[in-house]
């Protein structure tokens, strides 16, 4: 076992105390590790987005994101699920638990929900 796999939670502690710097992230993409250290600062004032959104949209991560034609909705989305039916819930998953009974609702004749 990893001392990073150690759930204890003084272990928890010092791995949170030890900052976002001394993570070891599982991929190698320079850019998405420096746009989370970036947004993890333990400093408030030096976070990534303390100057707003436009600042975290002007991050190197994001240099190939046209945000003027997502905002537009003019960009074709990069996977459209094929789907059965307008309905059709088959892409989503459950989280494995049933759903509880369906109550249909009887008006008690007060007329409580007339304004809504």
């Amino acid at each position: 076992s990893e001392p990073e796999d150690d759930p204890t939670p003084v272990a928890v502690f010092h791995r949170v105390m030890a900052g976002i710097d001394s993570v070891k992230f599982p991929f190698d993409d320079a850019q998405a590790v420096a746009f989370i250290r970036a947004l993890l600062q333990r400093v408030p004032g030096k976070r990534l987005g303390i100057g707003g959104s436009r600042q975290v949209k002007r991050h190197r991560f994001f240099d190939r994101v046209d945000f003027d034609g997502i905002e537009k909705q003019e960009l074709e989305a990069p996977y459209i699920p094929p789907l059965t039916a307008e309905d059709d819930m088959s892409m989503f998953d459950s989280d494995g638990q049933d759903l509880p009974e369906f109550i249909e609702y009887v008006p008690d004749g007060t007329n409580w929900d007339a304004a809504f």
